[in-house]
């Protein structure tokens, strides 16, 4: 969570502690609720939503997220919530173009 733009697999994770990749992914599912994947995006969501509050570019936040261009990023967050980046960084400024955090 430290690091959502770090590309790490379930076999990357899996070898860290020690366990099958199979058994990570059964084990994640069950305490988490989300494939592993689904989880990853959550993540990668909360932390574009904090940036675009704060101001920061899309071309920004999908190169720092690991994106390989911002309208990869910007597919992935439509598809994910229904509304593109820009939509809620209009949503959090003023009329003189200040972010409201």
């Amino acid at each position: 969570m430290r690091e959502p733009g770090r590309r790490r697999s379930i076999e990357d994770w899996a070898g860290d502690v020690g366990a099958s990749a199979r058994t990570l992914i059964r084990l994640f599912t069950r305490e988490t609720g989300l494939h592993y994947r689904a989880w990853v995006q959550q993540v990668q969501l909360a932390d574009a939503f904090c940036r675009l509050a704060r101001g920061d570019s899309v071309g920004d936040i999908a190169r720092e997220l690991g994106y390989a261009s911002p309208s990869a990023f910007s597919a992935m967050f439509r598809r994910a919530l229904g509304r593109t980046p820009q939509h809620y960084q209009g949503e959090w400024r003023t009329p003189a173009g200040r972010a409201v955090v």
